[in-house]
């Protein structure tokens, strides 16, 4: 109906993207839960073109009458929108499309709101059967997800998936010691993750040491990030190989694909395609098939992520990355599950010596994606002594140049992954980084 009514009102092209959430979703804070509550959402995002002129517009209801409006609003928008002379159109369908195991499954389509407070109940009393340890936030969250992507260009393809996320932010309180919060998250596509192994993790995780080390000048250390502080890092690294930067020459990389620009221990791929990957579908965002692509391969740059639109651009092809922030959004280029591959390093190689152990980090968000140099609080953190001394440590900021810690610094990657939302990836060991009280 979207585009139907697009095309009356002036586009000539249109494309809808419809997006349905629905299930549970319960909270606690403080130890207490607060909330639970269903989950009933759908939407429309209307992406139309008059000539070469863009519009984008969305409904947030399946009312017919908003649809209409919302197709209205776009064609209104492409009008006076500048024209780009670079649009080449909406993807054409494919003829064929993948078809990922574990993305959906019907008893999680049948959960009921007792489970989620059952859920939400296990996660605070795992959590608080560890001495001083208080659960700050937690939620549980069971939904199934249709999609669908329909367009003049002949594209119509509709998905259904399952999801159930958990996820914690607890603290510590011992000796006079408060420990910095700490976030802890584990998801499932067609089962419902342990909440009690997920508290049990956060727990032991924030209680490794009360001992406290204070910093007091400036040093340079050997910094272990775990899964998490990679995850919160992705974003930097990320932004290297988006088909948009790279067309544009906004990357540390621009015009080095087919060489070596990270240490040959890191091979990255995106892989739309993973079996019960938390991005998970059968096409993308924009109705192209998911896939699997290796982005690095042994630190050699060997494809950007692009959508349709950059790949144009490039003279290639869309790798199906086009991502959406659900239906409010147009869709831009963005990644499906990202997978770090393991390296051979155990855990008692990666804290040999003297680390800065790093839980997770805050402020990657104001790195510099054009040059890769950060600088961010490391945050839960601990010096550790050959792998059995702890020590808790506030306000250290890690800063540098991540491309070059990745490429020249990076001395070991772990021989076993984690899984978080949207990514796979082991700990990662780098020396030399720059380690400094904070002010």
């Amino acid at each position: 109906m979207a585009v139907r009514k697009a095309v009356e009102a002036g586009a000539t092209e249109a494309e809808a993207y419809v997006e349905q959430r629905r299930g549970y979703v319960g909270y606690a804070v403080g130890n207490q839960i607060v909330d639970t509550r269903s989950v009933s959402e759908a939407g429309v995002g209307v992406r139309v073109a008059v000539g070469r002129r863009v519009g984008f517009s969305y409904a947030s209801s399946l009312d017919p009458g908003e649809i209409a409006e919302a197709a209205r609003r776009a064609v209104k928008a492409a009008r006076v929108s500048q024209e780009d002379p670079d649009w080449s159109g909406l993807p054409e369908p494919s003829p064929v499309y993948p078809e990922p195991e574990a993305i959906y499954d019907s008893s999680l389509a049948r959960v009921r709101p007792e489970k989620v407070v059952e859920l939400l109940s296990e996660m605070i009393e795992e959590a608080s059967s560890h001495e001083g340890v208080i659960v700050n936030r937690a939620e549980a969250r069971v939904l199934t997800i249709r999609r669908a992507v329909a367009s003049t260009s002949g594209v119509y393809r509709i998905d259904t998936g399952t999801l159930a996320l958990l996820w914690l932010l607890v603290l510590a309180r011992r000796d006079n010691v408060v420990t910095p919060l700490h976030m802890a998250f584990a998801y499932g596509r067609v089962q419902i993750p342990s909440p009690r192994l997920l508290a049990r993790r956060a727990a032991e995780e924030i209680t490794r040491s009360f001992k406290v080390e204070k910093l007091t000048e400036p040093r340079r250390m050997t910094v272990v990030l775990t899964a998490k502080a990679v995850a919160e890092l992705a974003e930097i690294i990320g932004s290297w190989f988006k088909g948009n930067n790279y067309v544009r020459g906004v990357t540390p990389f621009a015009g080095k694909l087919g060489e070596q620009v990270l240490s040959e221990k890191i091979t990255i791929v995106d892989d739309g395609t993973l079996r019960q990957g938390f991005n998970t579908w059968r096409f993308d965002w924009e109705g192209v098939p998911m896939q699997r692509k290796v982005v690095v391969e042994k630190g050699v740059f060997k494809t950007p992520v692009y959508d349709h639109y950059w790949a144009r651009r490039a003279g290639a092809e869309s790798t199906g990355n086009a991502f959406r922030e659900g239906y409010t959004s147009p869709p831009t280029v963005g990644y499906t599950n990202v997978v770090i591959e393991k390296g051979d390093a155990s855990l008692d190689e990666l804290l040999e010596g003297e680390v800065l152990l790093v839980e997770g980090v805050q402020g990657a968000h104001t790195a510099s994606p054009y040059t890769g140099e950060y600088s961010v609080i490391a945050s839960p953190a601990w010096i550790v002594r050959n792998g059995e001394e702890y020590r808790l440590v506030r306000g250290a900021m890690i800063a540098g140049n991540l491309v070059e810690q990745l490429r020249d610094r990076l001395e070991a990657v772990g021989s076993w992954q984690e899984d978080l939302p949207g990514i796979r990836t082991p700990w990662l060991r780098i020396t030399d980084v720059t380690v400094t009280p904070q002010a």
